[in-house]
């Protein structure tokens, strides 16, 4: 029941404060006059604010407890919304959206997943499983959903119904979590965090930190990137839809045989599978039939990399203080995703198409480096 309930929790948080944007953005754009720069640099400081205060948020969980951040997540989410719904200036763009940022370093898959440490430790990985295969379908429902809003009741309207499901997602934590929870210190006072272990936990915040660069500039530039390759817009545009299901698919094959083996093994498979795949879409200039797998690769790789980033950092710091650990390997990762966009933007008006792909999967090279360099160098302290 719990992670059926927080993954739908989670299919309503990120649908509405991540996804929607995509489909309400041009029409706030252009009743308040705002250039395409502004539009999108207002939601990228909600995403830098979330992942600044990411570390805060996971202190916050440790001392108060999943049911109390999660479900003030959703009434902060909610005030974003009816404040973004009725914007008429730019400073209350950025106020709303101030909000988001604050909802969203509160109640996205960080938060939940330290939540689900707290109250299902013994069947953890299997539970972020769980709320990962329903949390991954929220671009395939917001989309529609925020496209048949649009047209029916126009971008305001759906801001408000944005707001109630918001308040939907604190009705879901407040009944599906635990009302207490026994207060536990931080993992970064936790005295079996030696030097080494430290080294070992920033090497693998580098490479959550490259794959997070990564999924944040195919999620912005994706359809571009494929026309860009001589493919066509509608072939472009189904091909990035299907990384959705393919992420989903990733998931579902986890849940299915990969619970034998442990979060680093997974880690590795899934580090490998998004280096290569990076460099598949590199060739497809080459090699047009390469899209195909890189489709499939990138997209199962997308989607167990979630799971390694909430099961890998416990497995190697234990579930003392999850909500630190995990906001402090977040941090660096929201920080890389949201930049992600505009940096690419900017090789490619500078070095072109090809100079970013190089880029992008030098940064996937790099990632799986760290992260092999990480598992060898525990190897030792396991023995």
């Amino acid at each position: 029941m719990l992670p059926i309930g927080l993954g739908i929790a989670q299919l309503l948080a990120w649908g509405t404060s991540y996804y929607a944007i995509a489909v309400i953005g041009p029409p706030i754009q252009q009743e308040l006059q705002l250039s395409s720069a502004e539009l999108f640099g207002v939601f990228t400081w909600s995403l830098v604010l979330s992942g600044l205060l990411a570390p805060w948020a996971g202190r916050l969980l440790d001392r108060r407890g999943g049911r109390f951040v999660l479900a003030s997540s959703g009434m902060i989410g909610a005030c974003g919304f009816a404040l973004l719904a009725s914007v008429t200036s730019r400073f209350e763009l950025y106020a709303s959206w101030t909000l988001l940022g604050i909802a969203m370093a509160l109640g996205l898959y960080d938060t939940c997943f330290a939540a689900l440490a707290q109250a299902t430790p013994a069947n953890y990985r299997k539970s972020v499983t769980g709320v990962t295969l329903i949390a991954g379908l929220a671009s395939t429902v917001a989309w529609p959903v925020s496209h048949q809003l649009l047209q029916t009741i126009t971008w305001r309207g759906a801001c408000f119904g944005y707001a109630g499901a918001q308040l939907a997602c604190s009705v879901i934590y407040v009944c599906v979590l635990p009302a207490s929870h026994v207060p536990i210190a931080r993992a970064a006072q936790h005295p079996a965090q030696s030097a080494e272990t430290q080294r070992l936990s920033r090497m693998l915040a580098l490479a959550f930190a490259g794959a997070a660069f990564i999924a944040g500039a195919f999620s912005a530039h994706l359809i571009q990137t494929l026309t860009a390759l001589q493919i066509s817009h509608e072939r472009a545009v189904w091909l990035a839809s299907t990384v959705g299901i393919t992420q989903v698919g990733g998931r579902l094959l986890e849940s299915m045989f990969g619970q034998r083996h442990s979060a680093l093994a997974l880690g590795c498979v899934t580090f490998g599978g998004l280096a290569l795949s990076t460099a598949m879409l590199l060739g497809v200039s080459s090699v047009p039939w390469l899209v195909f797998p890189f489709v499939v690769l990138y997209g199962a790789a997308n989607g167990l990399i979630t799971i390694c980033k909430a099961a890998i950092p416990v497995e190697l710091l234990g579930f003392e203080g999850a909500g630190a650990t995990l906001g402090n390997f977040s941090a660096p990762s929201l920080l890389t995703r949201a930049a992600a966009p505009f940096a690419c933007a900017v090789l490619t008006d500078s070095t072109g198409l090809t100079g970013t792909l190089i880029v992008v999967t030098l940064v996937g090279a790099l990632s799986l480096g760290a992260f092999v360099y990480l598992t060898r160098a525990r190897k030792p302290t396991e023995a």
